[in-house]
């Protein structure tokens, strides 16, 4: 909704087309021509409101399950399941350790995460936040040849029964797992999926970001702020166009900035990413160790993935600000 309202506030609700799915589009070797979209309604197939539509610029951030990206890649097939699920839920309750912590516990085929992402209710009486929560759970086996995701609908809530199970005795001091999962309302379901990377995203005045770009296991939060990295980057070239014959070259060059990076990520993430310490651990020390430098050494520790993380935090930030004087200076604030 956050995203949505900055839409209508910038562009305006006529901006926005509800029920238009995209059924294919044309782009010509003629590179001043305008991209030709098609549209129609999502459930029934007829064609929708506007069937039609010209465009200087087509941005693709149509997901894991692009259409654009299918269209530009028919062969590729349905994305590749790592045999992992997460689910995910949300709670307001009582804040735990500083307010301000992320736990990021587990291994490999067993993990739970949570921290807070509000501060709306810290004011109450008594203080609350609101913890966004991931339990994750290998369902099939990693030598299994089979990589189909199983058929899941992201929209819809499932009974916590499935997982909550195998977290039933993860009670730390300062967080009870089993009853955060149960006292949660609502629960989504997410296969963790990805997509080999590609050679190409931009396409005359046509490309992709995003997960329709790079889909990738969202270890170390990746998954979200990668494309927030590609906005920065898009929006970074756009802004050099001198007129709309610059389009083109303006996506070529967001491409060349960010497709070998994310490719990377991509086939990183495959091996555990930075979450690969939290493994090391789980295999020198499965019954738990009082020291972490007793079994993992501190130039270990700072060669491991959380430097990774550390620096990819920098550089959202770095885009973050960047992204505000952009937006101020549009607004001549600035």
């Amino acid at each position: 909704m956050l995203l949505l309202e900055a839409v209508k506030e910038r562009l305006g609700e006529g901006c926005i087309h509800l029920d238009h799915a995209l059924k294919s589009f044309q782009h010509e070797e003629d590179l001043s021509r305008k991209v030709l979209l098609r549209f129609v309604r999502r459930k029934s197939g007829e064609p929708s409101d506007m069937p039609e539509a010209e465009a200087d610029l087509v941005v693709a951030a149509d997901g894991i399950n692009s259409t654009a990206r299918a269209i530009l890649y028919p062969k590729e097939g349905p994305p590749h399941f790592s045999g992992r699920i997460l689910w995910r839920g949300c709670l307001e309750r009582e804040p735990y350790l500083t307010g301000a912590s992320m736990v990021w516990s587990g291994h490999a085929n067993q993990k739970f995460i949570a921290y807070p992402i509000s501060k709306r209710s810290q004011a109450s009486d008594p203080p609350k936040s609101l913890v966004n929560w991931i339990a994750e759970l290998r369902v099939r086996d990693e030598n299994d040849p089979d990589t189909t995701p199983p058929k899941t609908d992201w929209t819809k809530t499932v009974p916590k029964e499935k997982f909550a199970g195998e977290f039933q005795e993860w009670k730390f001091k300062f967080l009870n797992v089993p009853e955060l999962i149960e006292k949660t309302e609502k629960v989504y379901e997410y296969p963790m999926c990805d997509r080999d990377p590609v050679d190409r995203w931009s396409f005359g005045r046509l490309t992709l970001v995003g997960d329709a770009a790079h889909p990738m296991y969202p270890i170390g939060s990746n998954g979200a702020s990668q494309a927030i990295l590609d906005s920065e980057s898009l929006v970074r070239r756009l802004l050099e166009c001198k007129n709309l014959d610059d389009i083109p070259q303006a996506l070529q060059n967001y491409q060349d900035d960010r497709l070998p990076v994310t490719a990377k990520i991509v086939m990183a993430n495959r091996g555990n990413g930075p979450d690969h310490v939290m493994q090391v651990a789980y295999e020198r020390a499965p019954d738990g160790f009082q020291d972490i430098y007793d079994i993992i050494s501190r130039m270990s520790w700072r060669r491991s993935g959380l430097c990774i993380r550390l620096l990819q935090v920098l550089k959202l930030r770095k885009s973050i600000r960047w992204q505000r004087r952009a937006v101020a200076q549009q607004r001549g604030e600035g």
